[in-house]
């Protein structure tokens, strides 16, 4: 794969493009940060939108159905956020920003090939300081960090202690380059580490450049990270490289060869487990307790189960209010949904993903599925900056599977014109 952004058929970088694209990027990245309008994910976006509205073109706007319906779903969800609790002039502004945005994603001016490359180099370098960071704690005894708790938040305290300390301690140490934490960093990047390993353009360069992220990811230790990590790795070499069946059946994990090969990966992890000292404490963290006193699952479940436990039959429909402050870091999206905008709320967001997810296909679909689960466990699924950035991928996933069904149509009926001789004659 040759990752040069200026190749293109006018052999020059369309910068617009390139600024819109850092923009939905950057911002997931930038939301604890301090900024000039709200705080630093707003401020992109804003500085990026007159760029947007340069791009449109009303004459030609093309839009599938299956991208309207999608786009039509997440829609409803935040004029649903807007209603819920009280009109407010901010959420307002907040959505017509958004809006500017999705309607670029949604139509055929939006360059997923840019988005897609820059996402990769900045999740690669975020690797390569994830290995200095590890070569720094390990060799020369500091904590190098990439982040300063003067550009944060002051609603980001959670993060103060741990960014500011910089001595060796007897603690697990969890590096996540210029993340907050861990988790944030396999969220931001797994949809570009599916791309490149499970999409169906991926060349052997690219699955080696997914494998790297895959390795990124793992090295943060973050649960949902490691979870994922392995799977990945199970799932290409089982499923995908060299099938007997049907590339990505599941009849694969029956060969023999593939039984060797998991059997082989569990007792690996065993003897890691065993002889390791950060595999066994990163698996004790997740799956038995941390020094919280509860295991990573709970830390992130256990304020939403008593959030939603005070609900009444009415907030569990309309929900109670969406002023939860810091606490909303603390609970997975699920229970902050819910607990903010009932369950018309869950029933929007959710409807736009699973929606999404049974009309995409190859590794956007893998990558619903992804959120969905994770949503369970994670804050972050159904925050702004998150869901736009997402939909950069989901909407270039139901845009490339309505492309095939065409393609495949065109093809059926061509078949069908050299079979008859004439052409075929069909209705809607």
């Amino acid at each position: 794969m040759k990752i040069a952004i200026g190749r293109h058929k006018n052999k020059r970088i369309k910068w617009s493009d390139v600024l819109i694209c850092l923009a939905v990027i950057l911002s997931p990245i930038f939301q604890h940060h301090k900024g000039f309008y709200i705080n630093a994910g707003w401020s992109v976006l804003v500085l990026a939108i007159p760029l947007c509205l340069l791009k449109y073109n009303y004459k030609r706007l093309i839009i599938n159905k299956s991208v309207l319906i999608s786009f039509t779903l997440i829609l409803a969800y935040y004029m649903w956020q807007i209603m819920d609790h009280g009109f407010s002039a901010g959420n307002l502004i907040k959505v017509a920003i958004l809006f500017a945005y999705y309607l670029l994603l949604i139509s055929d001016r939006f360059n997923y090939k840019y988005f897609i490359y820059i996402s990769s180099a900045i999740i690669l370098i975020a690797t390569c300081s994830i290995v200095v960071q590890y070569i720094c704690y390990y060799i020369f005894h500091f904590k190098l960090q990439f982040l300063r708790v003067e550009t944060l938040l002051d609603t980001s305290t959670r993060w103060f202690k741990r960014i500011s300390s910089t001595s060796v301690t007897g603690l697990l140490y969890r590096p996540s380059a210029f993340f907050l934490e861990p988790s944030h960093m396999f969220i931001f990047s797994f949809p570009s580490a599916l791309y490149m390993i499970f999409s169906g353009k991926a060349s052997k360069s690219m699955h080696i450049l997914g494998f790297i992220m895959v390795a990124g990811i793992l090295l943060t230790t973050s649960g949902m990270g490691i979870t994922f990590s392995l799977s990945c790795i199970i799932a290409y070499y089982v499923m995908y490289k060299r099938p007997k069946y049907k590339e990505g059946s599941l009849l694969n994990f029956f060969m023999p060869r593939n039984i060797l090969f998991i059997v082989f990966g569990i007792a690996l992890l065993i003897y890691l487990y065993n002889n390791v000292e950060i595999v066994y404490r990163s698996l004790v963290r997740i799956l038995y307790e941390s020094d919280s006193g509860y295991n990573a699952i709970e830390g992130r479940t256990r304020n939403g189960m008593v959030l939603l436990q005070s609900l009444s039959r009415v907030q569990y429909i309309i929900g109670v209010t969406d002023a939860m402050g810091d606490l909303g870091n603390a609970v997975s999206a699920f229970q902050a949904t819910m607990y903010k905008y009932g369950a018309i709320g869950i029933l929007l967001s959710y409807g736009y993903y699973m929606y999404s997810l049974l009309k995409t296909t190859n590794n956007y679909r893998l990558m619903c599925v992804i959120i969905i689960v994770i949503s369970f466990f994670c804050a972050h699924t159904h925050n702004y900056f998150y869901m736009l950035y997402y939909a950069a991928h989901i909407f270039e996933g139901l845009k490339l599977a309505t492309y095939e069904a065409r393609q495949k149509k065109a093809s059926s009926m061509d078949a069908e014109y050299n079979m008859s001789g004439k052409p075929m004659r069909f209705s809607l």
